[in-house]
């Protein structure tokens, strides 16, 4: 008995020990990276002859938030990831965006085929650090935002020096979501006012899925009746990227009540006449 208790508490030491010298060897690989990344910064700002004021304000920056952009991890983050096979990546993928993409209406009643392929292939993450520009005002929309943590502040004016009226997006936001239902162009500038986990859809890649599924037979009128009325209400109202919410979809009739395959119908011929992006 006592030589039983001696192996399982020298196991129990040597697990210990093993953690332990795990841990430090990734705090001194990270450690390592950081100073890495310094020095080239650094040299940087020497080669290209910074003025020390400002190398040393650059400096401070990438030391006060490197830390914070290292906190969370995501997918694009761990390699071996991408050694998984696809069955298990999808369900990853799955797990990991679905549960911001149901925030959204028109996503809760979308087929899971199409949401499985969304995940893995049109969807990704991004980090934005403060002051970091996400995007700017003119442009054409090729990415719809979901902004999952952090705080932005968007900016409507004719340019970002002018006066003009600045809303804070906070996190659980959706920015720009038309750029999904027609041709859109961003209608002001998103800034990073605190660092942003946001969430990023490919609006090509998008499209893409949605008329592949399609060609396979996937019904989508109910994307379709949520589409129409979309660019009805945009062809209405003043353009905004801040998606209107819960309340605003009740206002204007874009609750899923209004769904159904006679309205789809209809909704396929106005979105052909209005050249929609969803309009197969």
């Amino acid at each position: 008995y006592s030589s039983c208790i001696s192996t399982a508490w020298l196991a129990t030491i040597a697990m210990v020990v093993s953690y332990f010298t795990l841990l430090a060897i990734q705090l001194r690989d990270s450690v390592l990276e950081f100073e890495r990344q310094e020095a080239l910064l650094r040299k940087f700002l020497v080669e290209n002859r910074i003025t020390s004021n400002l190398g040393n304000t650059v400096v401070r920056f990438y030391r006060k938030n490197q830390k914070k952009l290292a906190a969370r991890m995501r997918t694009s983050d761990i390699p071996m990831f991408s050694n998984l096979p696809v069955t298990l990546q999808v369900e990853l993928h799955k797990e990991v965006f679905v549960p911001m993409l149901a925030t959204h209406p028109v996503f809760r009643v979308m087929d899971p085929l199409i949401l499985d392929s969304l995940c893995q292939m049109a969807i990704l993450e991004q980090t934005y650090i403060v002051g970091q520009k996400v995007f700017e005002k003119d442009a054409k929309a090729q990415t719809v935002f979901h902004l999952k943590v952090g705080e932005a502040r968007y900016y409507v004016g004719s340019s970002l020096s002018s006066e003009q009226s600045v809303l804070t997006v906070d996190g659980g936001t959706w920015v720009s979501e038309a750029a999904l239902w027609m041709r859109w162009r961003y209608t002001g500038w998103l800034v990073a006012r605190r660092n942003c986990d946001i969430m990023e859809i490919d609006v090509v890649k998008f499209n893409a899925i949605i008329e592949e599924s399609v060609k396979r037979g996937v019904e989508i009128w109910k994307i379709r009746t949520y589409a129409l009325k979309v660019t009805t209400h945009y062809a209405s109202q003043s353009p905004s990227d801040l998606w209107d919410g819960p309340e605003r979809l009740e206002q204007i009739g874009l609750g899923t009540t209004t769904f159904s395959p006679q309205t789809s119908r209809r909704a396929t011929l106005r979105l052909n006449r209005s050249r929609s992006v969803l309009a197969f």
